[in-house]
């Protein structure tokens, strides 16, 4: 049986920009859209041609 366990963590500022190219609006989606937290639960296990798989994501706000 195998694992793995993966772990992000995110946190987008942005510090500057030319409002005649990107508006107000944009910069907020920029800097709140991806998640802050994200984590990969992978488990495996094989036996001769059978193999199981299973994944959970987590995405935070």
């Amino acid at each position: 049986m195998n694992f793995s366990l993966a772990y992000n963590y995110n946190k987008t500022d942005v510090r500057s920009f030319n409002l005649r190219v990107i508006g107000l609006p944009q910069l907020i989606d920029a800097e709140n859209l991806a998640p802050r937290h994200r984590a990969v639960f992978n488990a495996g296990w094989t036996l001769g041609d059978l193999s199981f798989n299973v994944r959970e994501n987590y995405y935070s706000s």
